[in-house]
């Protein structure tokens, strides 16, 4: 096949020039040529409509690629999805809502489905109940940094800052976090304010007994308020009773057995003292601010279990300056000086 371009040089098919071929056959194809004269060149209207027709055939083919990608694409969204769909779901994070401080006795985590017996170091997940057998208790620890003291034959569990006692004994300390905690029992809520106090549910009735601060109950009856020293009895109807209860009764010595001990050794006199008052529902005092300083720098060497708090008091003083004077309400530390 012979074409031209403007310089007018000839080429064959093989790409040979009019230089390459033999001498006399190349006198006779430049006759021909220069007879033939220049190619025409097309028109506008031929260019664009060639261009037009071209143009349209690699679109369509372009969409054809690009129907067969989406179809692809969509097949591919399509099988994830009914992976997704068909596939097991994976397991929800447990949700941790409080931790064992201590324990004692059987202590059970029941779900659903399961029970699972729990002990100190452990930890108690949203939607579990938590149930405590005879002679056992526990001290918890909220995530919020409310502490709880689980009697004996006592179930709760715990939603959020909402505590519900199905059954027993409880005793919330709220004094060292500062933060609002609620009790939900048959009789009503149980709502704190700076407080510790007792919640006892059996059944439709519940006792409150405040012993530091003052607690707001919502019944199905109204609004009512105690505050310390005060014992409510309740039903869903509203408060039964209403008595004074002393926040050092030995009524509140079961909190002690599921409390975290005191470690005295290398304790300061200060520390012990207003842990004990703590402890046995009294304020404490010194007779002296300079005694206040000096138990704040004076330590206990030695270490003291198993003895009551004030009974651990009065022993650790014995081999110091200082003396501790009782009464029902408040402990007054004093301290010898030299004459």
């Amino acid at each position: 096949m012979l074409s031209h371009n403007d310089s007018r040089t000839a080429y064959y098919h093989d790409g040979a020039t009019m230089s390459e071929i033999p001498r006399h056959e190349n006198d006779d194809l430049r006759k021909l040529l220069e007879l033939a004269g220049p190619r025409p060149e097309p028109s506008r209207e031929l260019y664009d409509d060639v261009y037009a027709q071209v143009h349209a055939t690699w679109k369509q083919r372009h969409r054809r690629r690009w129907t067969v990608s989406a179809a692809a694409a969509a097949m591919i969204g399509a099988v994830g999805l009914a992976w997704l769909l068909l596939s097991p779901q994976q397991s929800e994070v447990p949700v941790v809502v409080a931790s064992i401080e201590r324990s004692f006795g059987e202590l059970s985590a029941l779900n659903a489905d399961s029970t699972r017996l729990l002990s100190t170091g452990d930890t108690v997940l949203l939607d579990q109940r938590l149930r405590s057998g005879e002679n056992s208790g526990a001290a918890l620890r909220l995530q919020n940094g409310v502490r709880l003291r689980l009697d004996q034959l006592s179930t709760l569990s715990v939603v959020g800052n909402r505590i519900h006692l199905h059954q027993g004994r409880l005793y919330i300390d709220t004094l060292d976090s500062g933060a609002r905690v609620e009790i939900q029992t048959k009789a009503g809520v149980i709502r704190n304010l700076g407080t510790r106090f007792e919640v006892l549910a059996n059944g439709d009735e519940t006792r409150v007994r405040v012993r530091d601060g003052e607690v707001h109950i919502d019944t199905g009856n109204g609004a009512v308020r105690a505050q310390r020293g005060e014992s409510l009895q309740l039903r869903r109807e509203g408060v039964v009773e209403r008595t004074r209860f002393s926040p050092s009764d030995p009524h509140w010595d079961w909190t002690l057995r599921v409390a975290t001990p005191f470690e005295t050794d290398q304790a300061s006199v200060a520390e012990l003292a207003h842990w004990v008052a703590h402890e046995s529902g009294r304020t404490l005092s010194f007779d002296d601010p300079r005694t206040g300083n000096a138990a704040r720098v004076t330590r206990i060497s030695g270490s003291i279990q198993d003895l009551a708090p004030l009974s651990m008091l009065q022993t650790a003083l014995l081999a110091t300056r200082f003396s501790a004077s009782v009464s029902e309400d408040q402990i007054v530390i004093s301290r010898e000086t030299d004459n």
